[in-house]
């Protein structure tokens, strides 16, 4: 069976119920497989940092690879990414179980369509039969049936007890006749089946009134999808992940080499020491803005430890008055030419922060923030606010020539003179960013039948985190 998936291109994992299987399986593997085929097993007398550590020496040698373990890899771990199928060589009484062994490689993450599952059991193995034929297939009967997985219920061990005696009483009342005059057994065995599943029965029945009793008919998928388009605006997608990671690497002039939809940053011993430790990386390495993985890549993902640390990297940046000094890779006050614009256009990238709490002032009060892009034309004391979408696009502007420096201090200075007299236009935003936040909490609430109102006010006065003047090119 394992020659077989090898030979199809498969990545097996062979679980076993116990420690000593697990070693004797793992032991014929190396003997049975020809010598390329390299073989590791883990089990739960190693600890957890052996167990991955183990893992990742097969998996990062590449070639052909088995692994053979113990249910202390059914939880907790993720393998999909380094395997794609699974042999049950034990049949747990549980068939939960076996659906927590299938869930390490069947899972979001995994690169191949297909992931193959193979149960291997005796025909001639009683206890086999009673877990293959009471359990198994019930379980996945109901599964089929509802939908999930239904697990067997908590009062039924006694009643599995009773089933496995029958199967190794009927073992032993064949080899001995002389025992056959107890085959009223069957009988009793039979009833025990009978209890088990009718218990089950009972709790799908329950699982299956529970998900009418709170199935979401009455949500609107189109509502859904617009609150969902809001908050993927808010939080950024993968492709702004990307574009950040490749702006500010190329700004600290990090090389970088992309193929396949992968990056590979080069660090070497001339990358700036902060950014190394900031994103903890001491040696080049290749990633991914999608998952599936690849083996040896790393996800770069907007909470991944790489991606906040270069994020935290590039804002001390802009702070650090030295670092500004040393031609910083980002700043928060700035001038550009650029043909985006047609008119001399201020962008401000302002923090606006709200109280969100229940109406009535009970109840706990939540700080929520959001940072977004204002832009404006005219006159600091009385601005023409462009659109949202407007705004966010002049984010991707670039400097197209060269500005005189002493007109670019002068530009400068006007842009920090001019900040407090934005300060009333921001505070008529926040107020108008409040009501639209209040509005789409009311319709979650509302949508969600959530009863209670809530209020939201904005905490003044609105934080400035960048200025920048945009000049049409002459």
């Amino acid at each position: 069976l394992v020659k077989g998936l090898l030979k199809d291109g498969f990545r097996p994992i062979v679980f076993c119920r116990f420690v000593e299987t697990a070693g004797y399986v793992a032991r014929h593997l190396r003997d049975a497989l020809p010598a390329r085929v390299r073989v590791e097993s883990v089990t739960g007398l190693l600890p957890p940092a052996e167990r991955e550590a183990r893992i990742n020496t097969l998996v990062n040698e590449g070639g052909e690879y088995v692994l053979v373990c113990t249910d202390c890899l059914a939880e907790g771990i993720n393998l999909q990414q380094a395997f794609d199928s699974v042999l049950h060589y034990d049949l747990c009484w549980n068939p939960t179980r076996h659906e927590q062994r299938e869930g390490r490689v069947d899972r979001f993450g995994q690169s191949r369509s297909d992931v193959r599952v193979i149960t291997y059991y005796g025909e001639d193995n009683p206890i086999d039969g009673v877990i293959l034929d009471v359990l198994l297939r019930k379980h996945k009967s109901i599964k089929n049936d509802l939908g999930v997985a239904v697990a067997v219920p908590g009062a039924s061990d006694k009643i599995i007890e009773a089933l496995l005696e029958g199967a190794i009483f009927r073992e032993q009342a064949a080899a001995n006749p002389a025992q056959l005059q107890f085959a009223f057994f069957d009988d009793i065995v039979a009833q025990e089946k009978q209890a088990l599943h009718a218990e089950w029965n009972n709790a799908r029945d329950r699982e299956k009134a529970s998900r009418s009793r709170y199935a979401q008919h009455s949500l609107n998928p189109a509502s859904v999808a617009a609150e969902l388009q809001s908050v993927r605006q808010a939080i950024g997608s993968s492709a702004d992940v990307a574009r950040f990671l490749r702006v500010v690497l190329q700004a600290a002039n990090v090389p970088i080499q992309e193929r396949n939809s992968a990056i590979t940053v080069i660090l070497s011993p001339g990358t700036p020491r902060a950014l190394r430790q900031a994103i903890g990386r001491e040696e080049s390495f290749t990633g991914r803005f999608e998952l599936p993985l690849q083996d040896g890549e790393v996800y770069l993902g907007r909470t991944s430890p790489i991606v906040e640390g270069l994020a935290a990297w590039t804002l001390d940046q802009a702070l650090d008055p030295a670092a500004r000094d040393a031609q910083a890779v980002a700043s928060r006050l700035g001038m550009i030419s650029t043909s985006t614009v047609s008119t001399r256009t201020t962008l401000l990238l302002v923090r606006l922060r709200f109280h969100l709490g229940a109406a009535g002032g009970s109840g706990e009060t939540i700080l929520c923030e959001e940072i977004v892009p204002l832009a404006c034309t005219g006159a600091a004391n009385a601005p023409q606010w462009l659109d949202a979408e407007t705004s966010e696009r002049l984010l991707d502007a670039k400097p197209e020539r060269n500005l005189i420096p002493t007109a670019l201090e002068q530009q400068t200075g006007l842009i920090i003179e001019a900040l407090p007299a934005f300060r009333e236009s921001l505070e008529a935003v926040a107020f108008e960013r409040a009501a639209a936040q209040l509005e789409a909490h009311e319709r979650v609430r509302q949508t969600t039948r959530i009863s209670g109102r809530v209020t939201i006010q904005p905490v003044l006065p609105v934080d400035i985190l960048g200025a920048y003047v945009l000049l049409p090119r002459i």
